[in-house]
């Protein structure tokens, strides 16, 4: 009897973003399961999203048929990109700010379109003047 232990070294890491490339469908995935049966080629367990859905479904692919994900060649949709640099307090406001001002461009719009509309009579004028005078602090204007 053998007591010989045949063991690979994976390539991909349980946990791993991968890309699956290979024949009629492809797309990326997440390492979550590496089989090692003596004497054969290793096997990765992938879960993919669902679109448009929730949880995974599992497909066993050869190593051959996956490779390292490319986040700026397209391989990953949105919800798996690495997270971004969160804004700061100061940019936020900035932001704040800057909507602010689109806003008040369009409540012009309509306004211009019809005479009848009065932003100051509607019920969200009072969240309004408040927001105002937080981007008013902000700049240190009175």
């Amino acid at each position: 009897m053998n007591s010989r232990i045949d063991m690979q070294i994976p390539k991909f890491e349980i946990g791993e973003t991968v890309y699956k490339h290979t024949g009629n469908y492809g797309g990326p995935g997440i390492v979550r399961g590496i089989a090692n049966d003596k004497g054969q080629p290793l096997r990765y367990l992938v879960g993919h999203g669902i679109m448009g859905g929730y949880g995974e479904f599992y497909h066993v692919y050869a190593e051959g048929n996956l490779r390292e994900v490319d986040p700026n060649a397209g391989d990953l949709p949105p919800r798996m990109l690495p997270p971004q640099r969160t804004a700061t307090g100061n940019e936020l406001l900035d932001a704040l700010v800057e909507a602010h001002v689109q806003v008040d461009m369009l409540m012009a719009m309509v306004i211009g379109l019809d005479k009848s509309f009065m932003p100051s009579k509607s019920a969200l004028w009072p969240e309004i003047v408040k927001r105002v005078e937080l981007i008013r602090k902000h700049e240190g204007t009175p």
